[in-house]
């Protein structure tokens, strides 16, 4: 695992400066603590920050050339099918000079090209450059568990991990409105937008070729179903999975959060293995505490278990380390335990396997039950639901989405299940006219979804994991990688992901239950009524935090009440403030919109203006 970084000019006959490349590696130290490098070969620099886990030795290092020179290449992650690729190299007579799975994907590519892409299973992000073709090719795996940032100017692009190792001379300083309105609404942006000014994510499962003022990028991987798939057969396919994601030369552990999918993680990874470290995020509100179920896979599994706390009063300063890690507001308001988790668990290992996938593969979140709901209801006509939800949203704000949906065409329906705010307080916060436009680019991902899905859930689903299991992915890559830490993802390898592609949404979802596939197989291993239970969730109490009056609280008021919070304008301070005061009454819940807006503006100072985490406001 590392971060990568480069340069590509679009004049052939205008050299790369190695310093510009050098000073966007500094940025991605955190990245990559063992190793690094930068190759610059005429209009291209590629550069490197290594986090050593295949082939401890000299012969990874990268950026890595072919034996001629015309080749070379910078990749992060890990490719679990290299040794099956190996071996067909060797047969073909490709003679190999290290252990590493980087010089596999090296010969892959010199032989294959963008074809090659497809042949790669496991997590990746890549810059192949061919110097005699004067090509630049950079690729990103099917799921986007490993990012890839780029920025297109007007005769060069620059590329990288993370965002902070872009160049920031010439960018904008401000997003649009309409960026601003769809993280309140959603908590990411949909497509290959971020909410950094021009900067760009290259889409999952597509590869981007730059061959001088050309810039082509096309999609690699689409999600097929193979055929009917036994869903009880699941959890072999996971074990399969496990298995090849434990291979590394350094420790590794596992993220167990008390849930049914790092469960079976966990189930899968300690058979036939000796201890292993799990680790636990425990919260001393009892609503919110799921390491009492942890504890109970960590003694079944025999793991070593590590419960890790991170007390509210220690949440503020978190929450700005994690933003500046993050390059962007959080999605998720457990990111700064998911930070100190990962620093904890970088003491005793190099690697972390998680259970990211589960949900968004076998439908487990309640919303996607709504949506079954709303499907149920579309008999009615449309002008009554529409009715019925304006007379309930500010009272039953998800029974009112249950009615938008249902009043809306299967399109809508997917696309406004996943808003954690409603549209229209998005549009009114961000100072956006039409809120129904934050919608379009959902429905047409999702129209597109129901062409090729052909079923209402899988359709959800398949929305699902390319916009908010993005940003989970984002998340867990970033905040593991700050401290040099890598998190793998068995339930999003693709032997899982192909099997989960070819089970029926009606036999992941009822009414009733969520995610049954790995239900049942929890249960055959944990028990029915661990399986079963209701999650709490690896959540937050924010509702309580914003209502009292602890650090949490007092840093909301004082950055709504901020004089360059007003000037910077990045949402109405006005409403924002009304939001508060009738969150603090006790009058409306607010608070995913006061999550929203908190982030947005503490982002701002940190990713915007340039400032230390401590320097971004006060704490007291």
């Amino acid at each position: 695992m590392c971060g990568i970084a480069g340069i590509f000019h679009t004049d052939a006959g205008r050299p790369v400066a190695a310093e510009a490349v050098h000073a966007m590696v500094r940025a991605l130290d955190h990245r990559g603590p063992d190793d690094r490098g930068v190759h610059v070969d005429g209009p291209v620099g590629l550069g490197h920050a290594r986090l050593s886990v295949i082939d401890l030795t000299a012969g990874g290092h990268q950026p890595m050339l072919s034996r001629d020179g015309r080749h070379a290449l910078v990749y992060n992650g890990e490719v679990y099918n290299y040794r099956e690729l190996r071996k067909e190299l060797e047969a073909e007579g490709v003679a190999f000079g290290s252990q590493s799975d980087t010089e596999v994907v090296l010969q892959v590519l010199i032989r294959m090209g963008a074809r090659g892409v497809a042949r790669l299973e496991g997590m990746f992000a890549f810059a192949f450059w061919d110097r005699d073709a004067g090509t630049l090719l950079l690729a990103r795996d099917r799921l986007g568990i490993k990012p890839l940032f780029f920025v297109r100017r007007p005769d060069s692009v620059d590329f990288a991990s993370e965002p902070k190792a872009l160049p920031r001379a010439g960018r904008s300083r401000r997003p649009e409105a309409a960026r601003i309105a769809e993280y309140l609404a959603f908590r990411h942006l949909a497509g290959e937008e971020s909410i950094e000014p021009d900067v760009k994510t290259l889409a999952p499962g597509h590869w981007l070729l730059l061959r001088g003022d050309e810039c082509r990028i096309e999609r690699y991987w689409e999600p097929v179903a193979a055929g009917p798939a036994d869903p009880e057969a699941v959890f072999g396919v996971i074990e399969s999975a496990v298995e090849r994601q434990l291979v590394s030369d350094v420790p590794v552990g596992i993220f167990l959060s008390g849930g049914v999918d790092s469960s079976l993680v966990t189930a899968a990874a300690t058979r036939g293995q000796a201890s292993i470290d799990s680790f636990t995020v425990g919260f001393a509100e009892a609503g919110w505490d799921e390491s009492a179920r942890a504890r109970v896979v960590a003694e079944q599994c025999r793991t070593r278990s590590h419960t890790v706390h991170l007390a509210p009063d220690a949440y503020p300063a978190g929450l700005l380390r994690a933003i500046f890690y993050l390059d962007a507001p959080l999605n998720h308001a457990h990111s700064p335990h998911l930070l100190e988790l990962s620093r904890v668990a970088r003491e005793t290992v190099t690697v972390a396997l998680t259970g990211e996938g589960g949900d968004e593969l076998f439908a487990g979140y309640p919303r996607y039950r709504l949506l079954l709901a709303a499907r149920r209801l579309r008999a009615m006509p449309a002008p009554v639901l529409r009715a019925v939800a304006g007379m309930v949203r500010a009272s039953r704000p998800r029974w009112a989405r249950i009615l938008d949906a249902a009043a809306g065409d299967a399109a809508h329906a997917i696309a406004i299940n996943s808003a954690f705010l409603p549209l229209d307080e998005a549009a009114a916060l961000a100072g956006l006219d039409d809120a129904a436009a934050l919608l379009a680019p959902r429905i047409a991902l999702a129209n597109d979804a129901l062409a090729r899905r052909g079923e209402v859930v899988e359709a959800l689903l398949e929305l699902e994991r390319q916009t908010y299991l993005v940003s989970l992915l984002q998340r867990m890559d970033r905040l593991s990688m700050a401290v040099g830490l890598e998190c793998r993802v068995p339930l999003l390898d693709e032997r899982v992901v192909d099997h989960a592609l070819s089970i029926h949404g009606d036999r992941k979802l009822t009414l009733r239950d969520s995610k049954i596939p790995l239900r049942k197989a929890s249960s055959r291993i944990f028990g029915h009524a661990y399986a079963y239970a209701p999650k709490s969730g690896f959540g937050v109490p924010l509702d309580a935090w914003f209502r009292g009056d602890g650090r949490l609280a007092r840093m909301l008021a004082r950055v709504l009440a901020d004089r360059e919070t007003r000037e910077r304008g990045l949402f109405d301070v006005a409403l924002a403030t009304r939001f508060l005061d009738e969150h603090r009454r006790g009058s409306r819940d607010r608070t995913e919109a006061l999550w929203g807006l908190l982030n947005l503006e503490l982002w701002a100072r940190i990713g915007l203006d340039g400032r230390a985490p401590g320097d971004a406001v006060e704490l007291d």
